[in-house]
């Protein structure tokens, strides 16, 4: 287990491993006692721990305060390259600052002082980051928010794959392509602008497997200004690759900071529809003279169904539907979908029908699409949401007013709901949660932070989420004791099974 830190390390705990067939495995050669076999500091962090200018974030200091230092979460994945497979650890430093690094963790059994030289594969900043065709793309690279993803491109190679970050000295907002030599292991990075600056910048891209060939087709990513882009690497020269196309503006311009969930919607006839499902929403961390602050306003839940596949389904055998001439997607197009909350504190949404574009029996206004306003005052996304088939599942945020911040004498935490809605339409599924009989159920109030994720107990599907110990105001699609430290309910999928459209290589 890999874990970055605020004391600067890169962490790695000992925490059994799994073999080839997925059996977890804990024994003697791979053992479950949380013994740590790595730390790493990246050079980032000691410049800033070593500086002239700011003492204060020396540790040596008496008058040291907080600072983030390796922030970011870290992402792992397996690369083929010198004719052998490698299992790389790549990850940023967030608030920490403006840096990226990798490290080679194939086999943790060998790592030691000795070997420290070839496990560090590299580290980049805007001081030392070049790009094929771009000398200067080091100043588009800002705060290394996001988790990068290792994928498989159309050069044959296999590469990085990451956002630009916040705070750059260009403002822009891009994504980064490392592409690894399959030979050599050489490593270029291109870089792929949006052209929409103004302190504007990507957190975390996801890109999109679209005919099943586990090899990178778009790469969708939301940025600050609220924008929802794809960017096409579909050339196999990457060279050409780029074409960022705007698929959607949020009307607020309401900052997109979490990872976008892909999915193919089926249809009862006809292609299926690539859908993008996100949310909106932003935290500002702490420091020592401020307490976090959230953007504020209404804020919303989108699905997207991205219409222009046109040129794609002229050169794959895996079509999608398609409109020759895509409309210009906003509210007006979109079906709304309304959250209520009850008086037991649980969530109901609508589920109004929505009348696809692509439709003949679609007589009213053509749609393309869902979204769903949070209720509660200043709610919003700030953790990554995931699919489960037919159900998009995230958890919301809902702010400790500024009177009651950190810097007050009061200790109030964060509220807020985990939420399933339909990938397709926003609306609840039916029968998802299983111990519920609401059928427009669409949440609980838990309190959670973080990503929802699944554990399985044979062939029963079991939705946990963590939460901050407050619990909730009582039973509902979860079950949240007060003073726990999860949230629990047995899920079901319904409904038309979706698929989703990003993997992981496992072997």
């Amino acid at each position: 287990m890999y874990s970055g830190s605020n004391d600067g390390l890169l962490h790695g705990f000992r925490s059994g491993a799994f073999d080839s067939t997925g059996k977890y495995v804990n024994n003697s050669t791979y053992p479950n006692d949380g013994y740590e076999v790595l730390a790493y500091m990246p050079g980032a962090v000691v410049n800033t721990i070593h500086n002239t200018s700011d003492s204060l974030l020396d540790y040596s200091n008496s008058q040291y305060g907080h600072n983030f230092f390796v922030d970011a979460t870290p992402a792992t994945g397996d690369l083929f390259y010198k004719s052998a497979w490698h299992t790389w650890l790549v990850g940023g430093l967030g608030a920490g600052g403006n840096a990226l690094f990798a490290l080679d963790v194939t086999n943790p059994t060998a790592f030691s002082e000795a070997t420290a030289g070839t496990i560090v594969i590299g580290e980049w900043n805007p001081s030392t980051l070049s790009c094929v065709s771009n000398g200067g793309c080091g100043n588009n690279l800002g705060n290394t928010y996001g988790v990068p993803v290792i994928r498989r491109l159309h050069n044959g190679n296999w590469g990085i794959i990451f956002g630009n970050g916040y705070g750059s000295a260009s403002g822009d907002a891009g994504i980064y392509v490392m592409s690894v030599d399959s030979g050599t292991g050489a490593r270029s990075f291109y870089y792929l602008s949006t052209g929409k600056g103004g302190n504007n910048g990507i957190a975390s891209p996801a890109p999109a497997d679209l005919d099943g060939d586990h090899i990178t087709d778009y790469v969708y990513a939301g940025d600050l200004l609220g924008n929802v882009w794809r960017f096409d690497l579909t050339d196999s020269d990457p060279t050409k690759w780029g074409s960022a196309k705007l698929i959607f503006t949020d009307p607020s311009a309401h900052p997109i900071t979490t990872k976008l969930g892909l999915a193919i919607s089926p249809m009862a006839q006809g292609h299926p529809r690539v859908m993008i499902d996100f949310a909106t929403g932003q935290r500002i961390p702490l420091s020592n003279t401020a307490p976090a602050t959230y953007d504020s306003g209404t804020h919303s839940i989108y699905g997207i169904w991205d219409s222009n596949m046109t040129v794609w389904n002229s050169k794959s055998a895996a079509t999608y539907a398609s409109l020759a001439s895509p409309a210009k997607i906003d509210l007006t197009n979109l079906q709304v979908q309304t959250l209520t909350v009850k008086s037991d504190g649980n969530l109901d949404s609508t589920s109004n029908p929505i009348c696809w574009a692509d439709l003949t029996s679609c007589t009213a206004k053509p749609q393309y699409g869902f979204y769903v306003n949070l209720p509660g005052v200043q709610e919003q996304v700030i953790f990554n949401p995931f699919i489960f088939q037919d159900a998009l599942i995230l958890n919301t945020i809902i702010p400790v007013p500024a009177a009651d911040s950190a810097t007050s004498c009061k200790s109030p935490v964060e509220t807020g709901y985990t939420i399933a809605l339909s990938v397709s339409t926003g609306a609840p599924l039916p029968g998802f949660f299983q111990n519920y009989n609401d059928t427009s159920a669409a949440g609980t109030l838990t309190n959670a932070t973080g990503t929802p994720f699944l554990v399985y107990a044979g062939s029963q599907a079991e939705l946990l989420t963590q939460t901050t110990g407050l619990g909730s105001t009582g039973k509902g699609p979860l079950t949240c004791p007060p003073g726990s430290p999860l949230c629990s309910g047995a899920v079901k999928p319904k409904g038309p099974t979706g698929k989703r459209l990003t993997w992981i290589e496992r072997r």
